[in-house]
């Protein structure tokens, strides 16, 4: 056991869960968006969209989320998947129609 810089114990050398859960990760050990242990690193998926999906109308893609789903709730969760995927670099435009899609999509249930 080593200790994180917050001065707890830590089974890796530069993570503890003190730290990953209060979200001081980012301020004590530096780039949190290069961790390998991102959760979203874990999600083990077969879906894979078709290229250039989420490039579409809102329409054309809670079209095709449905029919590629098993629910209407099983399309949902992809489309925030990707949503929360693209963070910050989701344009405000995309951000939108990407949500009228959601929209779409929660009108289904």
């Amino acid at each position: 056991m080593s200790r994180c810089v917050c001065g707890a114990r830590a089974k890796y050398d530069s993570s503890c869960l003190r730290c990953l859960a209060s979200g001081r990760h980012v301020a004590h050990h530096g780039n949190y968006a290069s961790s390998p242990r991102l959760w979203s690193h874990n999600v083990q998926t077969h879906y894979h969209p078709p290229a250039g999906l989420f490039t579409k109308s809102a329409e054309q893609i809670a079209r095709e989320l449905l029919h590629g789903a098993d629910s209407p709730g099983q399309a949902i969760r992809r489309l925030q998947f990707y949503i929360n995927r693209a963070g910050r670099n989701l344009s405000d435009k995309d951000g939108a129609r990407l949500h009228h899609a959601m929209r779409l999509l929660q009108q289904q249930m």
